[in-house]
């Protein structure tokens, strides 16, 4: 199990996530219930697009725990194979964090942008609800994760290997329910998809690949 200096304060974080939970699931009941589903069920999204002021709190405190359970799960994974490039723990947790946090809302402003730009205003508020939602919905699967590393006597190429499942199959869902939805705004404005998906689905991730790559070797 990894070594984590000050580790109460990762223990204290895990007992106020839960806190919070209960708390959001107390004052949001039918949203929580609604946000629980999103693995296979989009009904979220629309109670969202009715209900925008009521939900941006909601919305706003699970962006931030699913940037912190994220930053918790990969570094604890990465110091763990040793295969961290910031010797400090709590550096890498709050770079990771800031990165997940910063990366949701820029992706979120630049959508919002293009669809302005190509007058397609009506689809890209909603796609920008899809992608922030299915996106704050990690926080399930990074936070399971963290604490099978953290707590459990799992070995961790294990934990890593249900992660990788759990989240392949969560993105093959969501890519299935983009495709239904989104189907016929694919094939009549076939071009715009393309430059989104070359935008916003594929250079922000060849960029990050890179970035770590180098910082590894």
């Amino acid at each position: 199990m990894i070594e984590i200096p000050y580790k109460f304060v990762l223990d204290l974080i895990n007992v106020a996530t839960l806190v919070i939970l209960m708390v959001i699931k107390i004052n949001y009941t039918q949203q929580f219930k609604n946000f629980t589903q999103l693995f296979w069920n989009d009904d979220f999204i629309h109670l969202d697009i009715k209900e925008q002021k009521k939900m941006l709190l909601f919305k706003g405190i699970l962006l931030i725990l699913t940037s912190v359970h994220f930053a918790f799960f990969v570094s604890s994974l990465l110091f763990t194979l040793k295969l961290n490039w910031l010797e400090a723990y709590w550096t890498n947790v709050y770079l990771y964090a800031s990165v997940f946090f910063l990366f949701i809302l820029v992706k979120s402003i630049i959508i919002h942008f293009l669809g302005y730009v190509f007058q397609l205003e009506n689809h890209s508020k909603y796609l920008v609800k899809f992608k922030f939602n299915k996106s704050i919905y990690w926080f399930f699967i990074f936070f399971i994760g963290q604490l099978l590393i953290h707590y459990s006597p799992f070995e961790i190429i294990h934990v890593a290997l249900l992660i990788a499942v759990l989240g392949g199959l969560y993105l093959l869902v969501s890519a299935i329910r983009f495709q239904l939805r989104f189907q016929n705004e694919i094939i009549r404005h076939w071009y715009y998809f393309i430059l989104y998906l070359c935008t916003l689905e594929i250079a922000p991730y060849i960029l990050l690949y890179k970035v770590v790559s180098d910082s590894l070797n």
